[in-house]
């Protein structure tokens, strides 16, 4: 926690929230497993209905990766909330976050939670940092999952035995260090073709959607460190 703690302050990314979709038999909407944000905005928001219509939310069911705050406003600038939405982020900067990205996480049955980062100005960060951002988001949201004292915060553990070569785990590694399939050949010295047949061979293996969904059930399996 300490590393990625370090990390934010270094990028200038002064808040973040992990968030955990509820299981059938919860009532709320959404389990804070952890928190640092503005004083007092977690109550305003949820006192606003901010949740019923933020986009930074609503836009995780529309994409399967991370996203910028701005990215998500966009998407739904023709909203017939789009007032609401307006407020929202006058509020948001009001509080003291201007930029922020959203981390969605997938489990073996489909979305479970996300990580929030929030900044209190416009941060650039280069792409390869958030890729590699997101491997490590993904291991940090299921260490907090699965040592929850609270029950009903666990999801079942996979029973699933995976095995995987030599060469298949170097290539999840690599997935995991957020390497294109062009980058991951020439680091191997072979071809994109067989990149990219050991992808489609490991998301087989671990019943993943995409390479992001892999990259996530790897860390969940223990698989990846």
């Amino acid at each position: 926690m300490e590393t990625f703690e370090g990390f934010l302050r270094e990028e200038q990314i002064g808040h973040y929230v992990l968030l955990r979709i509820p299981m059938m038999h919860e009532t709320s909407v959404f389990h804070v497993m952890r928190e640092h944000l503005p004083e007092n905005w977690t109550e305003f928001y949820m006192a606003r209905s901010y949740h019923l219509i933020d986009p930074v939310l609503r836009n995780m069911v529309m994409t399967h990766g991370f996203y910028r705050f701005e990215d998500a406003h966009l998407a739904f600038e023709k909203d017939t909330n789009r007032r609401g939405i307006e407020r929202l982020a006058d509020d948001r900067k009001r509080f003291g976050i201007e930029d922020g990205y959203l981390f969605p996480v997938y489990g073996r049955l489909g979305l479970v939670g996300a990580v929030v980062l929030a900044a209190e100005r416009r941060s650039e960060v280069p792409s390869v940092s958030l890729h590699m951002l997101n491997a490590a988001l993904m291991h940090l949201f299921w260490r907090f999952v699965n040592l929850s004292d609270d029950g009903s915060a666990r999801l079942p553990p996979t029973e699933r035995t995976v095995s995987m070569t030599r060469r298949e785990k170097e290539v999840l590694a690599l997935l995991a260090d957020g390497l294109t399939s062009n980058e991951i050949a020439r680091q191997l010295s072979i071809s994109n073709h067989t990149v990219d047949w050991y992808v489609n061979g490991l998301q087989e293996k671990l019943d993943a959607r995409n390479r992001q969904h892999a990259i996530s059930l790897a860390f969940r399996r223990g698989l990846l460190s």
